[in-house]
């Protein structure tokens, strides 16, 4: 806010936009890209001078979303661009109402320049979906994709006497949901009584409804939804 010369930008301008950043990843020093060469910024991880389309965000001067996912996809695993890709186009980050498609984030890439990791993000793109409420739900989706079981549907409707649920994924074939459940389904009373009724309606419609909670070990929810399929697929 201090320095308008100076644009926020890769990491730190992630961050700042709210998206999905592994926390192991050096905050410090803050990232900015300068508008001229003549500028000195102490205390700043200064990038290239270069001009930048740009935004303001909370009264900083950041650079745009396009350029900074541009920014920093060669800094992050392709796994983790397909997180920040589910964020762009998830409720939990970007818009609700599913405008912002995955095909969508790539056509505002297409007119910048050349630039590294750039095929990894196409990658992680074509991987991404919409309606992906958390980075702990990519992470579960990804799990199992990369345990070779079938890739699941990201918020399937799902008709129930209580109305119409979405869980976080599901196998609707062989009608399976699975949800992921963070700290707060288990704190808040409310949140566990509604987990309750939730799952209750699902189940009354006949599916198989698979609870998945952080201090899950990766091979035991593995091994969970394995199972189910197994049993709903029969020999």
């Amino acid at each position: 806010m201090r320095r308008p010369d100076a644009v926020l930008s890769h990491l730190s301008a992630a961050r700042h936009f709210g998206w999905p950043i592994d926390a192991q990843l050096p905050w410090n020093p803050v990232s900015v890209t300068p508008r001229r060469t003549d500028t000195k910024i102490p205390n700043l991880r200064r990038h290239k001078p270069r001009e930048l389309e740009v935004d303001v965000r909370d009264g900083i001067t950041v650079a745009t979303e396009p350029e900074v996912l541009r920014q920093i996809s060669s800094a992050l695993s392709e796994d983790e661009l397909v997180a920040v890709v589910d964020a762009i186009c998830g409720p939990w980050s970007g818009p609700d109402d599913g405008s912002i498609t995955p095909a969508k984030v790539w056509d505002t890439l297409t007119g910048l320049p050349r630039f590294r990791g750039s095929r990894a993000l196409q990658r992680a793109i074509g991987r991404a979906c919409v309606d992906v409420g958390s980075p702990q739900e990519t992470r579960l989706r990804l799990l199992l994709i990369r345990a070779g079981l079938p890739t699941p549907v990201v918020a399937h409707a799902i008709r129930t006497a209580g109305g119409v649920v979405h869980p976080d994924l599901a196998y609707p074939d062989l009608r399976i949901a699975i949800e992921y459940d963070g700290d707060h389904h288990r704190t808040s009373r409310q949140q566990w009584s509604h987990d309750i009724e939730r799952e209750r309606w699902v189940r009354g419609q006949g599916w198989d409804y698979i609870r998945v909670t952080s201090w899950m070990p990766d091979g035991q929810i593995v091994h969970m939804v394995r199972e189910a399929i197994s049993e709903r697929a029969g020999p």
